[in-house]
């Protein structure tokens, strides 16, 4: 008798858990600052990706001048069409999608991270990624877990042999953000570095990216005649490529002179996530260069932390951040030479600062979105 061996999967509770912890006390959170979690889950820009599920590609009569859809990339919409194809239920069909991609990321983390570098750094990446101030942009109807679920699962199944599947995933985290088309051609010039040429591996992968790209073109070209929607919809928002000093001296204005609606301390831990990850990714290539963890890793962090960070505003920087899970590794890598005294405040006060912002979430306010 042929005897299946399950050990790909095995440890696959350990996620399981710490998502279903992480979720439910999040939501006591939210229900004790009297909030609605309906309500949470359609915060800010979620109301835009329920409009673009609603109707599609719209552009206001003041074209891209105004505030307008065609910004949003489709792959999170196109997740909730298809489920409901059996959940005919806007509501339900969107909590659905926004909680399984929030446990998609939790599981295609810890597996990708277990193939890198093994399982005890795949649960610490793994609490890491739940303890971040601003994860509950992952079970909000955002983009953040369809990105985050996507770039994972595909190192997880490329590190598995399953080539053609990472690209497939590689084509949606390119429909979920732009920064997502970035991630395919990481993982392929890590793999030309290791193997010394171009194969039809690291092709596939640079070509799913552009796939999932190509698919948002052409919606947009369809329902507003214009492929290139998404580049030019972000004026409104004030966003463009520009260098990382841009952003930087944005949020200097801001601390400054802020909006009525975006308080200092909002910007300050924009500025210090940007920050800190930048310095992870620093620390991650030196590990890379010493062979403590893989290039792929460090290719695929340097894009997801610089590409948000030359869109020329500060704002949801400490989102955006959570797509760079892979900067993770350094954290994970080190916790056990960290003093005591140390461990405990990384706990505690991404912890403190979570419980600050839901509450805040609660209330209405608006300080990152």
């Amino acid at each position: 008798m042929r005897s299946w061996s399950f050990r790909p999967a095995a440890g696959i509770w350990f996620p399981l858990l710490v998502f279903a912890v992480w979720r439910v006390l999040h939501g006591v959170v939210v229900l004790l600052a009297g909030g609605s979690l309906r309500e949470i889950n359609f915060a800010w820009d979620g109301g835009w990706y329920l409009l673009l599920l609603r109707q599609g590609y719209t552009l206001p009569a003041g074209g891209y001048a105004e505030a307008s859809d065609a910004a949003f990339f489709p792959g999170l919409t196109w997740l909730t069409e298809a489920v409901q194809l059996v959940v005919r239920q806007e509501v339900v069909a969107t909590l659905l999608v926004a909680n399984a991609l929030a446990l998609a990321a939790f599981v295609s983390v810890w597996g990708a991270v277990r193939t890198w570098v093994g399982e005890a750094g795949a649960r610490r990446v793994t609490v890491a990624l739940a303890l971040f101030p601003t994860s509950y942009f992952l079970w909000m109807y955002y983009t953040e877990a369809l990105l985050v679920a996507a770039t994972a699962a595909a190192v997880w199944a490329a590190r598995r042999d399953r080539h053609t599947l990472a690209a497939v995933l590689l084509a949606l985290a390119s429909s979920a953000r732009l920064v997502g088309l970035a991630v395919g051609p990481a993982l392929a010039l890590a793999r030309i570095v290791r193997l010394r040429r171009v194969d039809s591996v690291s092709v596939r992968y640079v070509l799913g990216s552009l796939l999932g790209l190509g698919a948002v073109m052409a919606q947009q070209a369809v329902q507003i005649g214009d492929p290139l929607g998404w580049l030019r919809a972000g004026r409104a928002w004030g966003r463009g490529f520009d260098g990382p000093w841009m952003t930087l001296g944005h949020a200097a204005k801001m601390l400054v002179s802020p909006l009525a609606d975006v308080s200092v301390d909002v910007v300050m831990l924009d500025v210090l996530a940007v920050t800190v990850f930048g310095a992870l990714v620093v620390l991650l290539w030196r590990g890379a260069r010493r062979g403590a963890w893989p290039l792929e890793a460090a290719t695929m962090a340097t894009p997801l932390w610089l590409v948000p960070v030359c869109s020329a505003v500060s704002f949801s920087q400490a989102r955006y951040m959570l797509a760079c899970w892979p900067a993770l590794l350094v954290v994970a890598g080190s916790w056990a030479r960290l003093p005591r005294v140390l461990r405990w405040a990384a706990l505690t006060v991404p912890a403190v600062v979570t419980v600050v912002l839901l509450r805040r979430l609660s209330d209405g306010v608006m300080f990152t979105g």
